[in-house]
């Protein structure tokens, strides 16, 4: 008599986990960032001033910037099943990408 293994078990198992762990690892983010950067200019006697005028006497100038940069992801898919559709093939084509790539270097 033969004795049956546990593999067919272990596929909707590791499908299961797919599913569940795809929408974690694949989130749609938006980072917003500013960053204010301080400047002070020394202008000596004499010299020309940012607003064109003649600086008669020692001058300081404090010149204050604000920069926002806005970054956005798109999202990589539509739902749950798309993401573990495309993440079930990442994980199939990884090995063959590894062995194009050994492949490609040796060659």
């Amino acid at each position: 008599m033969r004795r049956r293994t546990s593999v067919p078990l272990l596929v909707p198992l590791l499908a299961c986990a797919l599913a569940f762990a795809t929408p974690l690892v694949s989130s749609c983010t938006t980072k917003r960032k500013t960053t204010t950067t301080t400047e002070t200019i020394e202008y000596p006697a004499g010299s020309t001033l940012p607003d064109g005028a003649l600086a008669e006497e020692d001058t300081t100038v404090t010149i204050t910037r604000e920069t926002n940069t806005t970054e956005e992801k798109e999202a990589s898919c539509g739902g749950v099943l798309s993401c573990t559709v495309k993440f079930t093939w990442a994980v199939i084509k990884l090995p063959f990408k590894i062995v194009g790539f050994v492949l490609d270097v040796l060659i």
